[in-house]
């Protein structure tokens, strides 16, 4: 489209040629025409979808989080809706708090892999990751150990730590065979310090034991990521990692519920995060919480006080945020009066502040919605 040049206003002091000033009120009417014509295709015309596009360079120009780029033709989306994009790979912080294998599991779940640091740019881009978020704990895992040879420490895809970047803490550990002594002996596995009270090994990798927690990042390549959208298996289900999820209103009983999402080719869901928990309740409220429970996807049914999910797997041994006054998902977490609830549904709203969120357990007759999900 051809621009239209307007004609400056003249500096004060200056008296304009009135043949000039016709000619400048001609141009006006021109350029107001055209404005109102314009407009008047923008209201017509539907606006296309933000595309972010990938430098033709190659530097790195991170898209925003959740938003599509374009790169060889193809619009591409990120794998994880709080994804990052840097350099030619995709980068979300995970802020639950879970072992290193636990970490690696997840990541793999969502198609991903626990993050591989590869050079320093890569070190201070997940350092900024860390502080974006709020540094949500104090240690940061990435995709190194050396479980498989004492002292030879290897990304998840085999290849060895000395032949690739490493940003050891100086004083016991640069990465090679035998690095670590003294109570380290028995920590196999690698984290990024993002808080420490010795200054010197903050940003640095510090090794750590197996029953240790902490929040971790998973990496995706761009065959990993997400390049179509693919069709959602009920109308209003809503995309989410590698799954999809769709809340469903009717107010029926654990039992039913099961029974419906199978029957639509999914399961009730399993919550298996704090960033899934938040999909759950934001669905909620986007429903305008249509019942005070929902049914998940978990009871002690066959054994009691041992709360497995649908698939077998023990919650004791997975992800879980009972209310905290009598139920940790472990073994004989129930007493008192809820000793025949077996089914456990999350509490959109309750009279007790401290149990919204919460998960609670409810018998077999009782009626709440409910949300399928599909892997």
């Amino acid at each position: 489209m051809r621009k239209v040049r307007i004609r400056p206003l003249p500096t004060t002091g200056t008296k304009p040629d009135m043949s000039e000033e016709k000619t400048s009120a001609v141009g006006t009417m021109i350029v107001v025409a055209i404005a109102a014509g314009l407009i008047g295709y923008a209201i017509g015309k539907p606006t296309p979808p933000q595309v972010h596009a990938q430098p033709p360079d190659g530097q790195d120009k991170p898209a925003e989080p959740g938003k599509p780029y374009e790169s060889d033709n193809v619009v591409k989306y990120p794998p994880v809706p709080h994804a990052v994009r840097h350099g030619s790979n995709w980068y979300a912080l995970m802020a639950d708090m879970v072992t290193w294998e636990r970490a690696l599991e997840r990541c793999e779940k969502i198609g991903g892999k626990l993050v591989a640091v590869e050079s320093e740019d890569e070190q201070d881009f997940i350092v900024q990751l860390a502080e974006e978020h709020g540094k949500p704990s104090k240690r940061l895992w990435i995709g190194a150990t050396d479980k498989n040879h004492e002292g030879e420490y290897q990304w998840h895809d085999g290849r060895l730590l000395s032949k690739t970047y490493s940003n050891w803490y100086k004083d016991w550990s640069i990465g090679k065979e035998n690095a670590i002594a003294g109570p380290h002996e028995a920590s196999d596995f690698v984290a990024i310090n993002i808080e420490h009270v010795d200054p010197s090994r903050v940003n640095k990798w510090d090794l750590w034991p197996k029953e240790y927690k902490g929040t971790f990042v998973c990496e995706w390549t761009d065959t990993e990521s997400v390049s179509t959208i693919p069709t959602p298996p009920v109308p209003h289900a809503v995309r989410h990692g590698s799954n999809w999820y769709a809340l469903m209103a009717d107010m029926v009983t654990w039992e039913i519920a099961l029974e419906k999402c199978k029957k639509l080719g999914g399961n009730l869901v399993i919550v298996e995060s704090k960033d899934e928990l938040g999909l759950i309740v934001r669905l909620a409220k986007k429903h305008g919480k249509t019942s005070r429970q929902l049914w998940i996807g978990a009871t002690d049914k066959n054994r009691e006080g041992e709360y497995q999910w649908h698939d077998g797997r023990f919650l004791s041994e997975t992800f879980s945020n009972w209310y905290k006054d009598w139920s940790i998902g472990k073994e004989n977490a129930i007493s008192g009066p809820h000793e025949s609830s077996d089914y456990v549904a999350i509490n959109i709203e309750c009279v007790d502040p401290a149990r919204v969120n919460k998960w609670d357990l409810w018998p077999k007759e009782h009626k709440a919605a409910f949300v399928c999900e599909w892997e």
